[in-house]
């Protein structure tokens, strides 16, 4: 891995996590994960799940920030009709689980 910056130093934190399919009580494999700060919406960190679907957003500045996962059937990482989605607003101070539950 290889991390820039043109701030001061690199953080040391990480938004991590599982994506679940809600309706097959089973994890959501390749799901789509993003984090915007509150006060900036042009700015998302994104990631995929992994086959299992877990997910890190490592190096992320402290800071609100509206986490959204979705599973993307299409992958155009928007959410559309009938694809699964969760999203929650959480304050990063170190590092952060959250697990999201996915549903239509």
């Amino acid at each position: 891995v290889v991390v820039f910056t043109t701030g001061d130093s690199i953080p040391r934190t990480a938004l991590r996590g599982v994506v679940f399919d809600w309706m097959k009580a089973q994890a959501a494999p390749l799901a789509y994960v993003e984090a915007s700060p509150v006060d900036d919406s042009t700015l998302v960190f994104a990631a995929e799940a992994d086959s299992t679907g877990r997910f890190s957003l490592p190096f992320l500045t402290p800071g609100t920030y509206v986490l959204r996962s979705l599973v993307d059937g299409n992958k155009n990482r928007q959410r559309d009709a009938r694809e699964l989605w969760d999203s929650v607003t959480v304050t990063l101070r170190d590092s952060l689980q959250h697990d999201f539950y996915a549903f239509a």
